[in-house]
């Protein structure tokens, strides 16, 4: 046995905000970056979204046909982060067809602001990234090669703050991880 003892110096760490609970849309065909583009009808406000939606290509088409998903989908974040293979499974038998590929979905959430100021929004992905904060599109990236961090600064008021995300998901060398994590702190 060993113990070892360590005396840190005590300092303010910064608050670190994160999105409690996401309300989900998708999935959507996406085999191009072009496609990707595509505004599509998860783009406007969540209760403009209808109450469900059916997709009807790849490894949703199973043997009793498309697969229909009630919206929105809500899933609760784990630590900042969002995985969008919990509620948009693939319906094919086989792991090929469970986690999703050639697809992207949309996450809606919100954080409160404790105050006016500007914010850093650290987002970690992988493959196709849109990143709106309050309505405004401040963010689109691609990680082609894994998982990486893209750091968004923002001058933010007090109050509820909307993150919208819209993320790909393709075969590639992260096995198919279709997640995100987004967090934000004052700078």
């Amino acid at each position: 046995e060993s113990l070892i003892y360590t005396y840190l110096q005590p300092r303010n760490i910064p608050e670190v905000l994160t999105v409690p609970s996401w309300q989900l849309a998708g999935p959507f065909l996406c085999i191009s970056y072009d496609h990707f583009e595509n505004q599509e009808w998860a783009d406007n406000d969540v209760s403009t979204w209808p109450a469900s939606y059916t997709a009807n290509f790849g490894q949703y088409l199973g043997v009793d046909g498309p697969t229909e998903f009630n919206l929105p989908q809500q899933l609760d974040s784990e630590h900042g982060w969002c995985d969008f293979s919990r509620c948009f499974r693939g319906r094919k038998k086989a792991n090929v067809g469970t986690q999703p590929c050639e697809v992207s979905a949309y996450a809606v959430g919100r954080i409160l602001i404790p105050e006016e100021g500007d914010y850093v929004f650290d987002v970690g992905f992988d493959d196709w990234l849109r990143l709106w904060i309050n309505g405004n599109g401040l963010h689109s990236n691609r990680h082609d090669c894994g998982f990486e961090i893209d750091t968004v600064k923002v001058k933010l008021p007090a109050g509820e703050c909307e993150i919208r995300v819209k993320l790909s998901n393709f075969d590639n060398m992260q096995w198919r991880l279709w997640a995100f994590c987004v967090t934000a702190k004052k700078v």
